[in-house]
């Protein structure tokens, strides 16, 4: 546990100015000092439309600018790997709030647009949350990097010409503890990035994705689309199982009903299942994969019309190592 008398600190960090298909990153890497509670991430610009109208909005366009969005310390533990749609959605759910959100238009003109996507660095629906912030006292480097696409990434673009009216970027704002910090305290190491990303090639009942094993389990997210489009009718059925211990077998549609009524959403957003293994905020209910030798989803699926995906997200925990006295 924390000592007491910790004081937040909110600040700006600095903009990350896009780059068509490309990685930029955040100008002297986060600050090395405090304890992150998370991180605000405002995406900004102005999309221009010529020639023509295009012919529709993507999903969770401008979030879908955004490729992959990478916490990186010390040059090569990732902390955070996740791409800027299916974050704001995962936002959505564990938040049980939409953050703001301006897509573009499709017609002949400028459109400026803009979203708000957190990256939580602390478990915000544990019992004791402080216990996972991110210490970052005593690193060499924190970088904060993102991949990102380009403007076709926001619209489908039909007969249109498109360009960037007003470059877009990405402004940073932290919330942070600072205040009676133990520079040898060990916190709980949460970490969350894409585990797989499976195309379904036919309908099957034993669509299987292998996870990697070795630390603790707080959420599996899968994501489920159809040529692009999140969809609800992909997987009929979800099984995670170890050799023959079996964790769960449940219907999907059962899952995202559970999910709606246990976040207490209005609308569960599409396509998502939440595989939650501590409900009650629990440690003690976290799905222990530092022995398991395998550990895998068997999925009943339905091909859709177009290519099927079936994306896995991630959240693990890494316990710190137990010191000696």
């Amino acid at each position: 546990m924390l000592k007491g008398g910790l004081r937040y600190i909110e600040r700006f960090l600095g903009t990350i100015t896009q780059s068509d298909n490309l990685e930029t990153s955040l100008s002297g890497g986060l600050p090395k000092r405090f304890l992150y509670h998370r991180l605000f991430l405002r995406l900004s610009g102005t999309l221009t439309i010529a020639a023509a109208a295009a012919t529709s909005v993507l999903d969770t366009a401008p979030a879908s600018l955004i490729k992959d969005i990478k916490i990186t310390a010390n040059g090569k533990t990732v902390i955070k790997s996740i791409d800027g749609a299916t974050l704001y959605k995962i936002n959505a759910i564990k938040h049980a709030t939409t953050h703001p959100l301006t897509a573009p238009g499709v017609t002949v003109g400028d459109h400026a647009f803009s979203c708000l996507i957190s990256l939580d660095l602390v478990d915000l629906l544990g019992k004791v949350p402080l216990d996972t912030m991110f210490n970052s006292n005593g690193l060499s480097t924190l970088d904060l990097s993102v991949t990102w696409g380009d403007a076709e990434d926001l619209v489908v673009i039909g007969g249109a010409t498109l360009t960037w009216g007003v470059t877009p970027t990405l402004s940073v704002t932290s919330v942070e503890s600072f205040g009676d910090i133990d520079p040898k305290q060990q916190l709980i190491l949460n970490t969350e990035y894409i585990a797989a990303d499976s195309e379904v090639i036919a309908s099957t009942d034993k669509h299987q994705i292998t996870l990697a094993t070795g630390n603790f389990f707080r959420t599996l997210i899968l994501k489920t689309t159809d040529a692009g489009v999140p969809e609800n009718d992909i997987i009929n059925n979800i099984t995670l199982k170890s050799g023959n211990e079996v964790f769960m077998n449940i219907p999907g549609i059962d899952l995202r009903d559970r999910n709606k009524s246990e976040f207490g959403l209005e609308t569960m957003p599409a396509g998502f299942y939440v595989i939650d293994f501590a409900k009650y905020g629990s440690l003690a209910d976290l799905l222990d994969a530092t022995n398991m030798d395998s550990l895998k989803l068997e999925l009943n699926v339905t091909k859709g019309a177009g290519e099927t995906r079936v994306r896995v997200v991630a959240q693990e925990f890494i316990m710190p190592a137990v010191q000696a006295k």
